[in-house]
C-alpha cells in the first residue's frame, strides 16, 4: 500500500505524472474524476463523482487515482458556506465545526484505503488575496485540506511545468502478519559466493536467525553468511542438535526447538535457519521443520548447491553421462558394502567416524582407483584427495567421497 499526493498548478502535468506511476501490468485501476474537472484521454476506465466521495472510495479495491480532489472539496465547502449563510452569530466557529466534520470523514476514507492510492490536488494561496471574507475562509480551508492530504501520504510530489519534485518520501509500514514464516536457507558447501541470490535476499529481510551449533559452539553456516550480510542488528539464537543415531533423542530435541521457534513465529516475526549444502539432503532443517509445520506455521525453503556437486566440479569430474545412474549413500547405512557394489556413480556422505570402515570396504572392492575425496569443499582449507589411504581417521566430518563406476 502506497499513498501518493501530487500537487501542482493548472497544466503542470499532474495527471500525466499520476498515470506514469501506475505500472502497465497493474490489473485493477480505478480513475475517479470530478464532474467539475475536465476528463482527459487516459488509459483507465473513468468514474465520475461530484457527491459522496468517501462512500465511493470505500466501495473500491485496487489502485485508485483521484483526479482532481481540489474542485470536489472546494464545491463541498462552498455548499456548506451557502447552507450556513443565514447564520449571524458565531459564523466562523460554526462553519469551522461543520467543515471539520466533513473534512475528517473524507481524510479518513482516503487514509484508510488499503491499496495504492494517488491523489491529485491544486496549489492554493499563490495568487491574489481574495476580496471577501467568505473567499478568504475558503482559501484557508483548501490550504488546510492540502496539508492534511500531505500528512497522510507516504510520498508528496510537486509538479512545476511538467517537472516533478519529490518533497516528501516515506515508506509505508509493512503489514502486520498474524504469523511469521520459518525459512530454511541453503548456504551451499562452504563458500559464501556459492549462496543463491534468493537466499541472500531472504537472509537480509529476516530479523531472527536460528543457528545450529556443535559442542564447541562453532557454526560453519554462521561463518559463511557473516561474510555477506550485516548481522549486527539481527537476533541470533544458537541451538544445539545432538549428533546421535538415537532417533528418540533427536525427535525430542526437534520438538523442543520447534516449540521455541513457534513461540517466535506466533508474534509475527520471520525466522530463518541457515544450513550447509542443500536442505533436501541430510539436513537438520528438514527434520526440524516438520515439527514447526505441525504447529500451523508456513515453511519456505531456499535451495542451494549440494556439497557433492561442488566436489565434482572441483575435481572437474563428470558425475553422470548418457544413461548412467547415481546413488547417494549414507556411510551409516548397514548395507554400505552392498550399496558400494551397485552400478553407477556413488556419492558417500555422513561419513564422520565411519571413515576407517569406508576405507576398508573400498580396498576390499578394488575401488581405490575410482575414488575422489573432497574435504571442506568450498572453504579456504579445501583439500582434494584421490588416495583415500592417506586420510587420517578423524578427517571424515566434512568429507564427501565420490566413487566413479569402474565399468564406465
Amino acid at each position: 500500500m502506497m499513498h501518493t499526493f501530487i500537487l501542482g498548478g493548472v497544466g503542470s502535468g499532474k495527471t500525466e505524472k499520476a498515470c506514469s506511476l501506475v505500472s502497465p501490468h497493474t490489473e485493477s485501476v480505478h480513475y475517479i474524476s470530478t464532474q467539475i474537472n475536465e476528463v482527459r484521454p487516459i488509459r483507465f476506465p473513468v468514474i465520475t463523482c461530484d457527491d459522496d466521495l468517501p462512500s465511493l472510495i470505500s466501495s473500491l479495491q485496487g489502485t485508485l487515482i483521484i483526479d482532481n480532489i481540489f474542485p470536489y472539496y472546494a464545491s463541498l465547502v462552498q455548499r456548506l458556506f451557502a447552507s450556513l449563510s443565514q447564520q449571524k452569530d458565531d459564523f466562523e466557529e460554526t462553519v469551522e465545526r461543520v467543515i471539520t466534520q466533513h473534512r475528517d470523514a473524507l481524510i479518513a476514507s482516503i487514509a484508510g484505503y488499503e491499496d495504492d492510492l494517488i491523489i491529485i490536488s491544486s496549489v492554493v494561496g499563490l495568487g491574489l488575496i481574495p476580496p471577501t471574507k467568505e473567499e478568504r475562509l475558503l482559501r484557508d480551508e483548501l490550504g488546510r485540506f492540502n496539508q492534511e492530504l500531505a500528512k497522510i501520504s507516504h510520498t508528496v510530489i510537486m509538479m512545476v511545468a511538467g517537472i516533478a519534485t519529490t518533497i516528501k518520501k516515506t515508506l509505508p509500514p509493512p503489514p502486520k502478519k498474524e504469523k511469521g514464516i520459518f525459512y530454511g536457507l541453503s548456504v551451499g558447501p562452504g563458500n559464501s559466493e556459492m549462496m543463491t541470490y534468493q537466499a541472500v535476499q531472504t537472509l537480509e529481510s529476516v530479523t531472527t536467525l536460528i543457528i545450529p551449533q556443535t559442542k564447541s559452539k562453532k557454526s560453519i553456516a554462521l561463518d559463511i553468511i557473516s561474510g555477506l550480510v550485516d548481522l549486527s542488528e539481527k537476533k541470533i539464537i544458537p541451538v544445539f542438535f545432538p549428533m546421535t543415531y538415537n532417533q528418540q533423542v533427536c525427535d525430542d530435541n526437534y520438538r523442543m526447538v520447534a516449540h521455541h521457534i513457534g513461540e517466535i513465529l506466533a508474534t509475527g516475526v520471520d525466522v530463518a535457519m541457515p544450513v550447509l549444502g542443500d536442505i533436501s539432503i541430510y539436513s537438520t532443517f528438514a527434520n526440524l521443520s516438520h515439527y514447526v509445520e505441525e504447529q500451523g506455521y508456513v515453511i519456505k525453503v531456499m535451495p542451494g548447491v549440494p556439497s557433492f556437486v561442488a566436489a565434482a566440479d572441483a575435481f572437474h569430474l563428470r558425475l553422470l553421462t548418457r544413461c548412467q545412474t547415481m546413488s547417494i549413500i549414507s556411510c551409516a547405512d548397514p548395507q554400505l558394502k552392498q550399496r558400494l557394489q551397485k552400478e553407477g556413480t556413488k556419492v558417500v556422505m555422513k561419513i564422520g567416524k565411519q571413515l576407517p570402515l569406508l576405507k576398508k570396504l573400498i580396498m576390499e572392492l578394488h575401488l581405490e582407483n575410482n575414488v575422489y575425496v573432497a574435504l571442506n569443499v568450498g572453504m579456504k582449507n579445501q583439500r582434494l584427495v584421490t588416495d583415500i589411504t592417506t586420510l587420517s581417521e578423524n578427517e571424515g566430518y566434512l568429507a564427501v567421497v565420490l566413487i566413479t563406476d569402474p565399468a564406465a
